[in-house]
C-alpha cells in the first residue's frame, strides 16, 4: 500500500517536471522566434525599382559589414528578400543585386551597380599577405555577375553564363575582365599576391588566364582544350 502511494506521487512529480520542461520549451521557441523574426525585419529596407516610365517599391535586405583588411572601407549586401513560392520549389530569392560601400574616416557610400537588375554570385576579397605575421591586405574584390538570361528559364540563375569583374577595395575602377563565362572552375591570387589566376570555361574551350590585380589587365593567356574533343 505504502508502495503504491510512493509510486502513485513519483508519476505526479515526473509529470509536473514533464509539464514544466514543455513550458520552458514553449517559451524558449516563441523567443528565439521572435528575436530572428525581429532581426529580419531590422535588416528590410525599400528601395525604388525603375521598369520603364514606371516606378515601384521593392523592399530587400542589407547583409553584414564586411571591412576590407588593410584599408578603411566596408561594404554591406542587398539581397532580395526570401519568399515562399510554389509548393514544388519551396523558398526563392535571397540574391545578392547589389554592393554598397563605406569609404574613409567620413563614410562616404557609393553602390556598385546603378541599379538592381544584375544578380551577383559572387564577391571574393583577393588578399596579399604582408610580413607583420599573418595579416594581410585586400588588393581587390573580385566577382562573377550574372547580367543576362542566356538559358531562357526567365530568371537570372548561377546556370546563367557570368561577367567576371575586378574592383578596387574600395568598390570603384570596375571592370569587366572575362564575359559569356560558362563556367568557373577555380581561381586563385598567387604567392606575391599581385596576380589573379583564372580556370575558367567559354563555349567549348577551357582557358587559364593570369591577371594584374594592380592594373587589372591580362598578363598570359592559354587555351587548354576544345571539350568537344575530348573523349
Amino acid at each position: 500500500m505504502e508502495q503504491s502511494k510512493l509510486f502513485r506521487t513519483i508519476g505526479r512529480i515526473n509529470s509536473i517536471l514533464f509539464l514544466i520542461i514543455l513550458v520552458g520549451l514553449a517559451i524558449m521557441f516563441i523567443v528565439i522566434s521572435f528575436q530572428a523574426t525581429g532581426r529580419r525585419g531590422d535588416r528590410n529596407v525599400t528601395v525604388t525599382a525603375k521598369g520603364g516610365e514606371e516606378t515601384e517599391k521593392v523592399e530587400m535586405v542589407l547583409g553584414n559589414l564586411v571591412e576590407m583588411n588593410g584599408h578603411e572601407v566596408h561594404y554591406v549586401e542587398l539581397s532580395t528578400r526570401w519568399r515562399k513560392a510554389s509548393y514544388s520549389s519551396g523558398y526563392s530569392g535571397g540574391q545578392i543585386r547589389n554592393v554598397l560601400f563605406f569609404v574613409g574616416p567620413e563614410m562616404e557610400t557609393h553602390w556598385l551597380f546603378d541599379n538592381n537588375d544584375n544578380l551577383i554570385f559572387t564577391i571574393s576579397k583577393l588578399n596579399r599577405d604582408i610580413e607583420r605575421g599573418n595579416s594581410k591586405i585586400t588588393e581587390a574584390l573580385f566577382f562573377r555577375v550574372i547580367k543576362e538570361d542566356t538559358d531562357g528559364d526567365g530568371n537570372l540563375t548561377p546556370e546563367d553564363n557570368s561577367t567576371l569583374a575586378l574592383t578596387r577595395p574600395d568598390g570603384t575602377g570596375y571592370r569587366e575582365i572575362e564575359t559569356e563565362v560558362i563556367s568557373l572552375i577555380d581561381s586563385k591570387v598567387n604567392d606575391s599576391g599581385r596576380e589573379l589566376i583564372l580556370l575558367l570555361q567559354k563555349a567549348d574551350k577551357v582557358y587559364l588566364k593570369k591577371y594584374s590585380l594592380k592594373t587589372f589587365d591580362i598578363i598570359t593567356e592559354k587555351q587548354l582544350t576544345e571539350i568537344s574533343k575530348v573523349r
